[in-house]
């Protein structure tokens, strides 16, 4: 049986999740960037029009295809696919925690909550134990996927290694 919290999240919670936030903001907005120096590099308004519209996992499958399509070099190619799917696996964490209420139990422990019906699970309302250090490595992570996007878009932008 768990107990019923008795408080909000403690100021390193939420610090961290602020941090979680940011820095996952800060990673879809680097594939924005990426979106528009993909469509046109010219004129990065028209590639932010787009991007500005597609859901997370919408704009890594097109960064994918787009750069598919543009980038004669089957070696970049590849990487790039290998960091998309360290990109992608970020999203369900995120949401994990960015879409759950956090509260610190009676037992002095800090759990995330989120009532969720799923067609294979049915109703759960489990609550889930949280600490700082697993929001600290998260945000970080995403940080760093954030600077190896960044450094393939910049590669991209300087050796314009397109199909001719």
């Amino acid at each position: 049986m768990t107990t019923s919290p008795v408080d909000i999240v403690d100021q390193q919670i939420l610090l961290n999740l602020g941090r979680v936030s940011a820095n996952f903001n800060a990673l879809e907005f680097e594939m924005g960037l990426f979106i528009s120096d993909l469509v046109n590099i010219k004129d990065r308004q028209v590639g932010f029009m787009i991007a500005c519209e597609l859901r997370y996992t919408a704009k890594i499958a097109i960064v994918m295809a787009l750069y598919e399509y543009k980038v004669a070099d089957l070696e970049r190619v590849e990487k790039l696919r290998e960091h998309l799917k360290l990109i992608s696996a970020l999203e369900d964490e995120r949401n994990k925690y960015m879409h759950s209420s956090v509260h610190i139990f009676a037992n002095g422990k800090t759990k995330s909550m989120k009532p969720s019906t799923k067609l294979k699970k049915g109703f759960d309302f489990t609550p889930t134990e949280i600490k700082p250090e697993e929001l600290e490595l998260f945000s970080e992570k995403a940080l760093s996927y954030k600077h190896l996007l960044k450094l393939m878009r910049i590669d991209y932008f300087n050796n314009l290694c397109v199909r001719s």
